[in-house]
């Protein structure tokens, strides 16, 4: 009875984090579409870095009340939805590279790449790269990128309606 409660609830989690994940991750990855733009280059670095990376932490901020955590550990995805982790059924990795695939084929336009200036995130120098995104069913957006200036990694990324900081050191897979 106990595991039919926890499929219930992994499921459920599931229904309630991806949009909301995915709407993110689009957000961000949504900036490869105009790879060729060189000055939206960086963006496409980002995303590759981020992809590559074996372990990430992640909180979307949708509103004063609404906090989503997320994290990656050695290719398996986990949630924390009302300060209970559980493991993911989803491959947020695969539901990226999609989201990419579809900006390259230009379902999803990026415009206004530009340079931001320079900020820090977490004790982390970052370049900060602002721009447009426009895709079918969704209004508008502007979003500013926060990337390492070391290692090329996404540290932030802001929006009208969310703000998402990543980490990646001394992140390990959460209790379950």
């Amino acid at each position: 009875m106990k595991s039919n409660v926890l499929r219930s609830q992994a499921t459920t989690t599931a229904r309630v984090l991806a949009p909301a994940l995915l709407s993110a991750f689009s957000l961000f990855a949504a900036q490869v579409a105009q790879a060729q733009d060189a000055a939206c280059m960086p963006v496409l670095k980002a995303t590759e870095a981020l992809l590559a990376q074996s372990a990430w932490h992640s909180v979307s901020q949708l509103d004063a009340e609404t906090k989503v955590e997320a994290m990656k550990v050695g290719g398996k995805f986990y949630s924390n939805i009302n300060n209970a982790w559980m493991a993911m059924p989803l491959d947020l990795d695969a539901a990226s590279r999609k989201t990419v695939e579809q900006m390259r084929s230009g379902a999803i336009k990026l415009s206004n790449c530009k340079a931001a200036g320079d900020d820090t995130v977490d004790g982390v120098a970052v370049s900060k790269l602002e721009y447009h995104v426009e895709m079918q069913g969704a209004p508008a957006a502007d979003a500013v990128l926060y990337v390492g200036k070391s290692d090329n990694l996404p540290y932030r990324q802001t929006g009208s309606e969310v703000t998402v900081t990543y980490k990646y050191k001394g992140v390990n897979a959460p209790a379950l």
